[in-house]
């Protein structure tokens, strides 16, 4: 069992991106949203250009994304199955979000390069960079004017780049290895430096980056921020069946604390703490994806066995990619109502903002009241 449960590891990695890249039917007609909204194609005229001159990405088929907010042409998808290797995210300006070549489509291009793409509240798309052949791309972040986001596959760089599209520059070069997350004014993350691992904050005002902790020869394989606390949890090594560490830590920085171990395969995808309870996706032995409820002290307790990534926290309700489709719950998870079935397609991923919640299902962008 020891054996299996370290090859399910090895293989974790490869299964979510396989998983964020899609599964299930290539009939992309089957999709009727429930409280979708908009239209096809965000608006953008016929050969791809956006009302103000700029290269739109649309859809190839404005049928194949009825009712929708907007839409991404193929053969690309968004990218947020596994969250430290994508992003999607919601603000009053729209969307931005990372996109990957979807993997499920007849004449896939593995060589094709992953895009980074932006829509304005009226669907709008546009395609703002290029990733590198060799780059997966990670979290990412809007502040304002700006995106900052993470680029790389083992050494990950954080970027920034204006939302409008231009050049991308190097923010922080320094080992970055689990995250980052944000308090809305700095980004919080796990790196290595170069032997010990280290909790990093980085400054998005001034730029400025400060190393809060220093943890020795150990992996952060997951960090959350609640309030004014950080949360990591520490392992032996990315491959270690041994318990993991739940620490604590005060944002502005200090010694950390254990708050309790944790089994190590409680928490290696999503990881979110609210009010002294975590909440972490997981991939099983016989390779289901699951959500663990972990109170503070207590044993983790599987609240969903049938999705969980992408996953996302707001408020006091939670949205997941469940069996069902688009499930949206309370943190105790005793109430919970399917937003969209997505056509039996699977969600790829997930924002929330405000009274809506925003979902792709394929290429197909939603939106959907909260």
């Amino acid at each position: 069992m020891k054996h299996a449960a370290r090859i399910m590891r090895c293989t974790l990695l490869a299964t979510l991106v396989a998983l964020g890249t899609g599964c299930g039917s290539s009939d992309d007609t089957k999709h009727d949203p429930e409280g979708g909204g908009g239209s096809a194609g965000g608006g953008s005229d016929g050969d791809g250009a956006s009302s103000d001159g700029s290269q739109s990405t649309t859809a190839s088929s404005s049928t194949a994304c009825e009712g929708a907010f907007t839409s991404i042409e193929t053969p690309y998808t968004p990218n947020t199955s596994i969250e430290d290797w994508g992003g999607f995210v919601a603000d009053e300006q729209g969307l931005v979000f990372s996109a990957l070549p979807d993997s499920t489509l007849d004449g896939y291009d593995a060589d094709l390069p992953s895009i980074m793409v932006t829509a304005d509240r009226s669907g709008n798309l546009k395609t703002i960079y290029t990733y590198p052949d060799t780059a997966m791309p990670g979290p990412l972040f809007a502040f304002g004017d700006d995106v900052y986001f993470v680029e790389g596959l083992l050494s990950r760089t954080i970027m920034k780049l204006p939302r409008a599209g231009g050049e991308a520059t190097p923010v922080s070069d320094d080992g970055l290895r689990r995250g980052p997350v944000s308090d809305g004014v700095k980004l919080y993350y796990g790196a290595r430096q170069p032997l010990d691992s280290v909790i990093v904050a980085l400054d998005i005002e001034s730029g400025e980056s400060e190393t809060l902790a220093q943890l020795g020869d150990v992996e952060v394989v997951a960090i959350a921020i609640d309030g004014d606390k950080l949360y990591f949890v520490e392992s032996e090594d990315v491959l270690s069946e041994e318990d993991s560490s739940l620490y604590s830590m005060p944002i502005s920085g200090g010694d950390p604390e254990l708050v309790m171990q944790l089994p190590y395969d409680s928490a290696l995808g999503s990881f979110r703490v609210v009010d002294e309870v975590a909440f972490g996706s997981a991939i099983t032995e016989d390779f289901s994806i699951i959500i663990n409820r972990i109170e503070f002290g207590e044993t983790p307790t599987i609240v969903e066995d049938r999705g969980g990534m992408p996953m996302v926290i707001a408020g006091d309700e939670i949205y997941y990619s469940g069996y069902d489709g688009l499930v949206a719950n309370s943190l105790e998870f005793d109430d919970p109502h399917v937003i969209s079935d997505g056509g039996g397609l699977g969600i790829y991923a997930i924002a929330v903002h405000d009274s809506s919640v925003w979902y792709a299902v394929r290429g197909c962008i939603y939106e959907a009241p909260r």
